[in-house]
C-alpha cells in the first residue's frame, strides 16, 4: 500500500446553499424522493432524518463528484486579511441530519465529526483546498453536534417557505462536544 492509498481524500464542493433550498436544496429533495411529506405524525408535524451517506448515494450527480458534505464552521476567519489576525480553519463532515418539520419552521440537528479545528492556515491559506486525512485519524475523530433551523416546514403533505437557512448571526447555532452533550441530554426533560 502506497501512503496515497491510506489517506482519504474528500471533495468538498457542495455547500450549504445546495443543501436547502425548497425546490434545488439535497435536503428537501431527499425527503420528496423518500415520500416522507406522505407520513406526518398524528399531530400533523413531520420528524425525519437523513443518514448523509444515503444521501450522498442517492444524488452523486448532484454532488458533482464529490463524497462528503462538509460545515467550514468559521468561513469568515479565512476571509480575514488583517495580518494580525491568523486564518484559523475549522471544518466538521455532516453524518447525520435530523428534523422536526411543524408550525412554520423546521428544527434540524446535525451530528458531525471533527475535521480541523482551529488549524492555523495563516501562512498557506491553499490548505484548505488541498488537504487529505489519514483514515486513522478520522476515525478517532470526535462527534460534534449543533442545532439549526430551516425556514421552512411541511404542510399537508407539502413544502412550504424557502426551506433555507437563516443569515448568518452569532445566535444562530452551536457546537456540542461529546463532553457538553452528556452534560445537558439529562437536563431535556417534558
Amino acid at each position: 500500500m502506497t501512503p496515497n492509498e491510506s489517506l482519504i481524500k474528500f471533495e468538498k464542493k457542495c455547500d450549504h446553499k445546495e443543501l436547502a433550498g425548497s425546490r434545488i436544496g439535497l435536503i428537501p429533495k431527499y425527503l420528496n424522493q423518500k415520500n416522507v411529506t406522505e407520513h406526518p405524525e398524528k399531530s400533523g408535524h413531520y420528524p425525519w432524518d437523513i443518514d448523509v451517506s444515503d444521501l450522498i448515494e442517492l444524488f452523486k450527480p448532484d454532488l458533482h463528484g464529490g463524497n462528503a458534505l462538509f460545515i467550514n464552521a468559521n468561513p469568515n476567519s479565512l476571509n480575514n486579511n488583517d495580518p494580525e489576525k491568523k486564518k484559523l480553519f475549522t471544518l466538521f463532515k455532516i453524518e447525520h441530519i435530523y428534523g422536526y418539520s411543524a408550525y412554520q419552521w423546521t428544527p434540524i440537528m446535525l451530528k458531525l465529526k471533527e475535521i480541523f479545528v482551529e488549524k492555523d492556515v495563516t501562512e498557506d491559506p491553499s490548505f484548505v483546498e488541498k488537504f487529505a486525512l489519514s483514515e486513522a485519524g478520522y476515525s478517532k475523530a470526535e462527534f460534534v453536534y449543533t442545532f439549526l433551523y430551516l425556514n421552512g416546514w411541511i404542510e399537508k403533505g407539502e413544502f412550504k417557505g424557502p426551506w433555507s437557512f437563516p443569515r448568518n448571526s452569532p445566535t444562530n447555532s452551536t457546537l456540542l462536544w461529546r463532553y457538553a452533550w452528556e452534560y445537558f441530554h439529562p437536563h431535556i426533560r417534558y
